[in-house]
């Protein structure tokens, strides 16, 4: 059975190693955007917006035609 100043000195040698390999991997990393960036690559997945939705029954945004308040009064009358 180890001791457990055994393990925890392995647990430290196994934390230094992971935090370089972060480290090389960011590295890394910056390196390709930058080459991206020569290439003209903004980075990053762009993100497309909405459309703005309408009503169709009275064209205001907001709601939509089963909650318009004229489809309402259109059914009462």
């Amino acid at each position: 059975m180890p001791k457990t100043e055994d393990v925890f000195t392995k647990l430290a040698e196994l934390e230094t190693l992971r935090k370089q390999a972060v480290r090389a991997l960011l590295k890394d990393r910056r390196a390709v955007d930058r080459h991206l960036a020569k290439l003209g690559h903004a980075g990053g997945v762009a993100v497309r917006k909405a459309a703005k939705r309408f009503c169709s029954i009275c064209g205001k945004s907001g709601h939509n035609s089963r909650t318009c308040p004229l489809a309402k009064v259109k059914k009462s009358a």
